[in-house]
C-alpha cells in the first residue's frame, strides 16, 4: 500500500461507526473496508488516548482511580495502560496527539512504544518512517534492533471448536510452521497424538 495514502490526513470522525453500522458491508468495495477499518481505528486510538487523558486528571485530583473505574464501568487495570500511554507521550512532548499519525498508527502499537522508550515519539516516528504501522511490527523491529537479530512474523495457529466432534481443530499454515523449535514440544506432541488415535 502507498505510504502517502497511509498517512494521508485524516480527522477523528466517531459517526464513522454510526454510519458503518447502518451500512450494507457487502456493497463496499475491498479499499472501502480498509479505510473504514482504519477510521474505527483511529477512533479507537484517540478513545484509548482521552481515556488516559481524563484518568490523568482524575489521578491528580483524587490520587487514585479505583472509583472512577468502577463509576464509568473499566478495569482499573485497563485505565492504568492508558495513563501510562498518555503520560510517556506527553512528557516527551505535551502537545503530543495520537491524530498527528492521521489514523495509520493503532493504540496497541503507540502501547508498546511507550513500553520501550523514553522517548517514545522518536522511536514512533522511526517506526513509521520505515514504513511499520503495527504493533508486531513494532515488537519485531524493536527486537531487531536491540539484538541484531531478524524475527520473522509470529507463526499463525487458528483454534477452532469442532461441535461435532466436541474436540478443539488446529488450522495453521505448513510454511510457517518451519519457524517453530520444536524440540521441547516434540516429544509431548507425538505423544499426545498417539494417544488420540
Amino acid at each position: 500500500m502507498d505510504k502517502n495514502k497511509l498517512l494521508k490526513p485524516v480527522s477523528v470522525r466517531p459517526e464513522i461507526l454510526l454510519d458503518i453500522d447502518k451500512m450494507n458491508l457487502k456493497e463496499l468495495t475491498d479499499d472501502d473496508l480498509v479505510e473504514m477499518g482504519r477510521s474505527v481505528t483511529e477512533v479507537n486510538t484517540y478513545a484509548q488516548w482521552l481515556l488516559g487523558r481524563l484518568v490523568d486528571e482524575v489521578a491528580q485530583r483524587q490520587g487514585d482511580i479505583d472509583s472512577y473505574a468502577s463509576k464509568i464501568g473499566q478495569r482499573r487495570d485497563k485505565l492504568y495502560q492508558c495513563v501510562y500511554v498518555y503520560r510517556k507521550f506527553v512528557a516527551d512532548n505535551p502537545k503530543f496527539n495520537p491524530d498527528n499519525y492521521h489514523g495509520s498508527v493503532p493504540w496497541g502499537m503507540l502501547q508498546y512504544v511507550a513500553s520501550k522508550s523514553d522517548q517514545p515519539i522518536k522511536l514512533l516516528n522511526e517506526l513509521v518512517d520505515k514504513g511499520i504501522l503495527t504493533q508486531d511490527g513494532a515488537i519485531r523491529a524493536v527486537k531487531e534492533k536491540e539484538t541484531g537479530v531478524k524475527v520473522p512474523p509470529r507463526p499463525r495457529v487458528i483454534w477452532k471448536w469442532n461441535g461435532e466432534k466436541q474436540k478443539w481443530t488446529i488450522k495453521f499454515r505448513i510454511e510457517e510452521m518451519v519457524l517453530i523449535d520444536w524440540d521441547e514440544a516434540r516429544d509431548d506432541v507425538l505423544k499426545a497424538v498417539k494417544e488420540t488415535l
